[in-house]
């Protein structure tokens, strides 16, 4: 019994950490935030990085809008290249699989790439410890229109001095996250599921 609550949780972290959805109106899946933005429609790059960036700083941007406003910047992809990811911490800020789009714990992840590792822990509230993930991921440098990408595997859980291995975690596909977007301590990324993110620097 304690072993699958475990599994859930892990499970729940997984789910916020790779996202669903390119969120747009053809094709969406069920439970998607779609955004109302037509294929036709003029892109307006600039208004949907400050909308963006407001989304990140105040949490009150219409959860639609975000989407519509990744969709726009997703279109004129910029070169992510992995000096501005690497070693760094990025805070989980928004989710198109979510019902509101902000996540409702705080989930921090931090790129190793230099070494092959990932890690992300949860805290909920007032720095309550959910626990961590760790495991192992690689970086695809930016070539021409494609996006740099990061490929990891999640296979360690870690809860308190509890630390095991997600079974059939290290057989299990990678998955992948598309960085189309990076400034002012902000990505955007596309996952292997379809979804969009935005992270900031922490």
């Amino acid at each position: 019994m304690i072993l699958r609550s475990l599994l859930l949780v892990v499970a729940a972290a997984e789910a916020f950490l790779v996202p669903a959805g390119p969120c747009s109106v053809a094709g969406a899946a069920p439970g998607f935030i779609t955004s109302k933005l037509h294929a036709t429609a003029a892109v307006d790059l600039s208004g949907a990085v400050a909308l963006v960036l407001e989304s990140v700083d105040t949490r009150q941007i219409p959860a639609e809008n975000v989407v519509q406003a990744l969709e726009s910047l997703e279109q004129k992809a910029q070169a992510v290249r992995q000096q501005d990811v690497d070693g760094l911490n990025w805070e989980l800020v928004f989710s198109s699989q979510l019902s509101k789009g902000y996540m409702p714990v705080r989930e921090v992840i931090c790129f190793d790439i230099s070494n092959g590792k990932i890690s992300l822990s949860t805290t909920f509230g007032p720095g309550i410890p959910l626990g961590g993930i760790q495991g192992t991921c690689s970086w695809q440098e930016p070539e021409g229109s494609q996006p740099g990408v990061v490929s990891f595997n999640l296979s360690k859980v870690l809860l308190g001095p509890i630390a095991f291995e997600k079974p059939g975690a290290k057989e299990a596909p990678p998955k992948t996250y598309s960085f189309f977007f990076s400034g002012d301590g902000v990505l955007a990324a596309r996952s292997s599921n379809g979804g969009v993110a935005v992270l900031k620097k922490v």
